[in-house]
């Protein structure tokens, strides 16, 4: 019976308890965090790196130093998560409105279900309502104080399921029907929220970041047995059967545990030096793995990366990489009694074969080190033996029975053959960059300590030339390198910058008509005494850029600069055949006009030695009865040292043309004999000197070619006109 005058009802609170599922999964590996800090190389500043400065100890073959025979080469790579793996806000209890004091009270004392179902919907709602078949059974309920009307609803479904039943909404009315066929035929999933539910529905759930298998998995503690309804892995939504009040709940659950768990995932991949990857794993998954007896079982997946022979571990904890490594180190270990192993290094720097020649000087016989004698070179430990490496081209041969061809290839790089029963064998792999190296795991380690050492990033000098034509006339007849010196000595020049100097009689180096300018005293200036040398020059003559090029190079390689043009210069002629014969030319073409070689080279501290060869040629007038044109040819061959940063100007390469011009009376200047009373011939002499200024900078690393790559670009983008503005109309 139906009452409004007793006591409400207190709703059944659904206690949950939350549990932390760690879920394991492959992370894709990112780059590698460097700890480069480049910076330019200053004067006095050291460009070799800290292995070279602090490389005093000797490199044993059995892979030992002076110090502690520990190498510090390491191929570790750490990717640390958040450690986040539930969303705690959603897991929080969800804050509860007052309870305020009913006006329905309920009290049912062993009913029928039908009479309750009557008493709710028929009488207290007003809601046509079907009974299916199958349903039945008794009620006793009753509440101590009155309940809201809202919340009837709910009690009405608690006490359908107590006896196997359910509420669902079908054709405009309710529908009491036994739990186990409330779906099929029935139910249709929806995605709106669970608080719009009326009586026991499906709900479609998308998942974000788990598997709706997994979340499966996650629910099935907490929800009742035929909750979960399917789990659709191939568009990863959940579908989830209840009530109203019960799909809030399993809401909440998957609210709190769909979140981005790769992220929280911390993962490193781990290297190994000296033995194969399916050696150590079994060890670590016995100690650390879910098989393990230890209270860490479980904190540790393990995964092969037999491609790269390295070990990926996943944790939750990011401090627990930290220690894995720690083990990993421990145990990437051999004993000195095994046997060769095949190694690939990838040479990351050098060039393989370059890399596998130095190896081969450094520990073997091979014809990389041709000047060095037998004597000069290190002593072998006891029991080792001397054996030369070859390329793939080499060992393709030998397995195919042929025979050595030297011809046209590099000479063959030193090897080393290590220990009384096994040698080891340097291959040089160029399609990959890489380096096959057969060897005992205590051998590599040799190998591997001088590998690091010389497999370092190269320095490289970036080049900013300016090639300028200066027209010496008036204060610049006896050229720009006297105009300089004396104008530097009295102050006379105006614009010049006042850390110049000329260098001395005895140092300067003269070539015809001019000499070699010395460098700049001061080591702040570079671009700005180009600037300020322009300026100063153009204040008494007229000067003109013919090319302004930058170029990087790397050390002890040519950089060539060539502005002007090719002339093409028949080299050979004959005539062959018999009978009237043919006649063939050979026509090759030469480069003229200013044409700049420079072959930098660093030494430690930032000084840079230049190899500079300059030549300005132009091609003159054929003679006659001849179609190749004389080439006038001025050249300058020097070396010079000059700190990064600072500017070298190489003058004294003066052109002088004769002009004939003449000027007459029309007509009367052509006439026999007299016609020289009405003309007048004039030689015009212009007299040019070409100047080269060059600026070396020494760039040690890809940040700092970066830096200077974006410099330049923020230059060309400075040229770039405003936009948006029209221009000014002229009145």
């Amino acid at each position: 019976m139906a009452d409004d005058n007793r006591s409400g009802f207190t709703r059944l609170p659904l206690s949950l308890a939350m549990a932390c599922l760690l879920l394991t999964a492959c992370a894709s590996v990112g780059q590698r965090q460097g700890d480069d800090d480049p910076t330019r190389i200053e004067p006095g500043r050291s460009a070799v790196s800290d292995a070279e400065r602090e490389g005093e100890d000797g490199i044993r073959l059995d892979g030992t130093s002076d110090e502690d025979g520990e190498g510090e080469f390491e191929e570790t790579e750490f990717f640390t998560g958040t450690g986040v793996f539930i969303d705690e806000s959603a897991a929080r209890p969800r804050a509860e409105p007052p309870g305020e004091d009913g006006e329905i009270t309920l009290n049912f004392e062993g009913q029928g279900i039908q009479e309750v179902v009557h008493a709710i919907l028929g009488h207290m709602f007003q809601e046509n309502y079907v009974i299916a078949p199958g349903v039945s059974g008794e009620v006793t309920f009753s509440t101590a104080k009155p309940i809201k009307r809202d919340q009837i609803m709910s009690v009405l479904e608690m006490l359908l399921r107590w006896n196997g039943a359910t509420l669902i909404w079908r054709e405009g009315r309710y529908h009491v029907v036994p739990v186990s066929e409330a779906v099929r035929g029935n139910l249709v999933p929806r995605t709106d929220s669970a608080r719009n539910a009326r009586g026991y529905e499906v709900m479609a759930v998308p998942l974000e970041f788990v598997s709706a298998s997994k979340m499966a998995e996650v629910l099935e503690p907490w929800v009742r047995e035929d909750a979960v309804f399917n789990a659709d892995n191939a568009r990863n939504i959940l579908f989830l059967a209840g009530t109203q009040y019960e799909l809030s709940n399993y809401l909440q659950i998957v609210e709190t545990f769909d979140v981005d768990w790769l992220a929280g995932m911390s993962v490193g991949i781990f290297n190994l030096q000296r033995i194969e990857v399916d050696e150590l794993l079994p060890e670590l998954q016995g100690v650390f793995g879910e098989e393990g007896e230890t209270p860490l079982s479980g904190m540790f997946r393990f995964m092969a990366l037999e491609r790269l022979n390295a070990v990926m571990v996943i944790t939750p904890n990011e401090h627990y990489l930290e220690e894995a490594e720690k083990w990993i180190d421990r145990l990437d270990r051999s004993s000195p009694e095994a046997g060769a192993r095949l190694y690939v290094y990838r040479v990351k720097n050098l060039e393989a074969d370059v890399l596998a020649g130095y190896l081969g000087d450094l520990f073997g016989s091979g014809g990389g080190g041709g000047s060095r004698s037998r004597e000069s070179r290190g002593s072998l430990a006891p029991g080792l033996e001397r054996a030369t490496a070859s390329s793939v081209s080499d060992f393709q041969r030998s397995q195919a029975g042929g025979g050595s061809d030297d011809q046209g290839s590099r000479p063959t790089a030193g090897g080393m053959q290590l220990g009384q029963d096994g040698s080891v064998r340097i291959t040089a792999v160029q399609e990959t960059n890489s380096l096959l190296i057969q060897a005992s795991p205590s051998e590599y380690d040799g190998i591997l300590s001088a590998i690091e050492r010389l497999d370092e990033e190269p320095l490289q000098v970036m080049i900013e030339a300016q090639v300028l034509i200066v027209d010496l006339t008036d204060d610049l007849q006896y050229g720009v390198s006297w105009f300089l010196a004396n104008g530097a000595v009295d102050g006379s020049v105006p614009g010049l910058p006042d850390g110049f100097a000329q260098s001395s009689d005895d140092n300067a180096v003269r070539f015809g008509a001019g000499q070699l300018l010395g460098t700049i005293t001061r080591q702040s200036v570079g671009n700005d005494f180009v600037s300020a040398t322009i300026n100063a020059l153009e204040t008494v003559s007229d000067v003109r850029t013919i090319s302004s090029p930058s170029l990087m190079v790397r050390n002890n390689s040519d950089a060539s600069i060539n502005v002007g043009q090719q002339i093409p210069v028949q080299s050979t002629s004959f005539i062959g055949g018999s009978g009237e014969g043919s006649r063939f030319g050979s026509v090759q073409y030469l480069n003229t006009g200013v044409i700049l070689e420079v072959t930098p080279r660093v030494n430690p501290g930032g000084l840079v030695y230049l190899q500079i060869r300059q030549e300005v040629s132009s091609p003159g007038t054929p003679a006659s009865g001849s179609s190749n044109p004389p080439v006038d040819t001025r050249t300058v061959q020097t070396e010079v040292a000059v700190q990064s940063g600072q500017t070298i100007m190489l003058g004294g390469l003066i052109e002088e043309r004769t002009r004939e011009s003449k000027n007459g009376v029309p007509g009367l200047q052509r006439i026999p004999l007299l016609g020289g009373l009405f003309r007048s011939t004039t030689d015009s002499v212009t007299r040019t000197e070409t100047l080269v200024m060059i600026t070396p900078t020494v760039v040690e690393s890809t940040d700092q070619l970066k830096r200077v790559s974006d410099e330049m670009r923020s230059q060309f983008e400075a040229l770039r006109p405003l936009r948006g503005l029209e221009p000014v109309p002229q009145d």
